[in-house]
């Protein structure tokens, strides 16, 4: 699925993967632990949000150098022998 683009670049993905989330998951499932949820919620539709929707705003947020150094801190930060 071609997902367009406009001026709010990844936000806009990042809402649109949100919305399409609150479609797929009911509020009744919400509160569920995540066994029984994936029990419930078709395993190709999850998939395929996660493919059509998840994945290209990673995509867009991993272009960012600001985004990449918040992601990678604590391994940087953390891991043993690190300058602390």
């Amino acid at each position: 699925m071609l997902i367009a683009k406009n001026k709010g670049g990844s936000m806009d993905l990042i809402q649109l993967a949100t919305r399409q989330y609150n479609d797929l998951i009911p509020d009744s499932l919400r509160g569920m632990d995540q066994e029984e949820l994936f029990r419930r919620v078709s395993t190709p539709a999850v998939e395929a949000w996660i493919a059509d929707y998840v994945l290209p705003a990673i995509d867009e947020l991993w272009k960012r150098p600001i985004f990449r150094e918040n992601a990678t801190w604590s391994l940087r930060t953390l891991r043993p022998g690190a300058d602390g």
